[in-house]
């Protein structure tokens, strides 16, 4: 399990990854205690929606046909 692993991850690149999904992002939300940047630009089955699980803590970089955003900005 890689939230075991690496406990102390901050930061975390998964754009363009296919196999992202809504259970995926739950996990993502719930087991990095330490993430604070997590991209997630040109991933086609993200929704503006699939964001509002994460922390305010952690700024998140996501992409919506043609435009980029970046979200929980403190």
């Amino acid at each position: 399990n890689v939230a075991k692993a690496c406990p102390n991850l901050r930061e975390l690149d998964l754009s363009d990854c296919s196999g992202i999904n809504k259970k995926a992002l739950s996990v993502l939300s719930t087991q990095f205690s330490s993430l604070q940047h997590l991209d997630l630009r040109a991933i086609k089955s993200l929704t503006e929606k699939s964001t509002e699980m994460f922390p305010e803590r952690i700024q998140i970089l996501i992409e919506f046909v043609g435009f980029v955003m970046m979200t929980h900005v403190l």
